[in-house]
């Protein structure tokens, strides 16, 4: 039952979420980083229509419920062969639950991000075209960038979870009883929200860093293969700042996901 309605819910989501999400990789992935979400979502609509905002959507899709599927699943699964609440557990798990996730819905997310990355001349035609040229050419760039993911997913998972028992415990403590429903489910979405905004500002730097990894050598971008070299780039072309381009839209797409 956790799985089930953790996947649809990831694929609901994942519809709601889709633009801020195409918002987010294109500037993250911009050679200056310097275009600002107004003029960047406005030269996406001018290009490529209001359709553009929804790119990549299949793979996004496959990667929400694949990742929904193995992040709660296995968070349900540890959680009550532990059953131990303290917020060192609760992390430990999370961590757990985010590693296996990421592991299995990755290929998908390097997908998802070159189909965003490219423009009006496409090189893939969809997702199923795209896995097959990326697999005929070299399959390792299905894992490009995996390492910073591992070192952002797995504590961000951690954190998600960590975060948002914190809150909802100040939440009950301030508030009264978790009993009543309305305050159970208002607590619940303020709890959320800031445990998404919280964990969200702490990896987001790691998520640039992939991100340019995986459009690196693909279409008209530049880029490097390896974290180092990615980490040296980003610094040069915009300094601490750089490292956080799409993150209005990103947070957005964080506090409605968690």
């Amino acid at each position: 039952e956790i799985m089930f309605a953790s996947g649809s819910s990831g694929a609901f989501t994942r519809l709601v979420c889709q633009p801020f999400d195409v918002l987010k990789i294109r500037l993250q992935i911009q050679s200056g980083g310097k275009s600002s979400l107004y003029r960047s979502g406005a030269d996406l609509i001018r290009e490529e229509g209001l359709r553009g905002l929804w790119k990549g959507h299949s793979s996004a899709q496959i990667l929400s419920i694949v990742y929904g599927l193995g992040q709660f699943g296995v968070y349900g699964c540890l959680s009550k062969q532990f059953n131990d609440s303290s917020g060192l557990t609760t992390f430990a798990i999370g961590n757990a639950a985010g590693l296996t996730a990421t592991l299995f819905s990755y290929p998908f997310d390097v997908v998802r991000t070159r189909l965003v990355a490219q423009r009006l001349k496409s090189n893939y035609r969809g997702t199923l075209d795209a896995f097959v040229k990326i697999g005929g050419s070299d399959g390792k760039i299905l894992f490009r960038g995996f390492l910073p993911t591992l070192l952002s997913q797995m504590p961000y998972s951690g954190f998600q979870f960590f975060f948002y028992k914190f809150f909802f415990s100040l939440w009950r403590d301030f508030l009264g009883d978790e009993s009543s429903g309305t305050l159970f489910w208002s607590g619940s979405t303020v709890c959320s929200v800031l445990s998404g905004l919280t964990s969200k500002l702490i990896v987001f730097p790691l998520d640039t860093v992939k991100k340019q990894m995986q459009v690196s050598g693909f279409s008209n971008y530049g880029g490097h293969k390896r974290i180092l070299p990615t980490v040296v780039y980003l610094w040069k072309s915009g300094g601490l700042r750089r490292f956080y381009c799409g993150l209005t839209p990103g947070l957005l797409k964080a506090m409605a996901t968690t």
